[in-house]
């Protein structure tokens, strides 16, 4: 009878630790689970905010570089005014030295190029882009307007671009700045900075995306991916 008792407080003690053992671990991993939670929840809201920052920034760098332009442009057309040979080549040439122009456009009243000049590849592009844009062009029918934009390019460089009506005569005057990649991600903050310092091993992968594109990570192999494939490989 007391062997009986024996083995059936035995067991007792032993289901009773069973219990205390697997309370602690769900109690354990209930902790853990929302201790990760809250860690990626703050992560990602420094993400954001940091984002956010990044965007700022470099649409303050945009516009201090459009305004520039602009005035550039400006320059350029009271040029025009008070130099009647400011048409030739060799002129246009000197402006685009003088303001660090990569090439300067003239357009007269019926839109139509009169003159230009230009160094590097991208002429072509700009060209397109001013035949393009009406609201570029019309500049001309308003003395104290001007146009600004940026074209970004697939090669991560980009083309800073300003037009103003000629004093001179009635037309348009088109300026524009060809910025390199490796020169123009130093200009910006780039978004890859916002992940700097995230390891993988201790916060896993972090991904920010144009909807389609991974434009950032802290896994480098995930760059410039598609969004669908690279989930697919990380479930792999």
């Amino acid at each position: 009878m007391r062997d009986k008792s024996d083995k059936r407080l035995w067991t007792l003690s032993i289901v009773g630790c069973v219990i205390v053992v697997l309370t602690v671990l769900f109690v354990s991993v209930k902790i853990e689970t929302n201790n990760t939670k809250n860690r990626i929840h703050s992560t990602m809201e420094y993400i954001k905010d940091q984002y956010s920052m990044y965007n700022s920034f470099n649409e303050a760098v945009e516009a201090r570089s459009l305004v520039r332009m602009v005035e550039k442009v400006q320059q350029t057309a009271r040029n025009f005014k008070t130099d009647k040979q400011a048409l030739e080549k060799e002129y246009l040439k000197q402006y685009a030295r003088e303001q660090r122009l990569t090439g300067i456009i003239v357009l007269n009243d019926k839109n139509k190029q009169i003159a230009q000049y230009h160094t590097g590849p991208r002429f072509k592009k700009v060209l397109g882009y001013v035949m393009e844009k009406e609201t570029l062009r019309d500049v001309k029918n308003y003395p104290q307007k001007s146009y600004m934009t940026r074209i970004e390019l697939k090669n991560g460089g980009y083309i800073d671009l300003a037009s103003y009506g000629r004093k001179d005569a009635k037309g348009t005057v088109i300026g524009y700045q060809y910025v390199k990649t490796e020169y123009a991600k130093n200009n910006n903050l780039t978004i890859q900075n916002v992940l700097a310092g995230y390891k993988r091993e201790n916060d896993g992968t972090i991904v920010i995306t144009n909807g389609n594109d991974i434009i950032a990570s802290n896994d480098e192999k995930l760059i410039d991916t598609k969004v669908q494939e690279s989930c697919k490989n990380i479930d792999e």
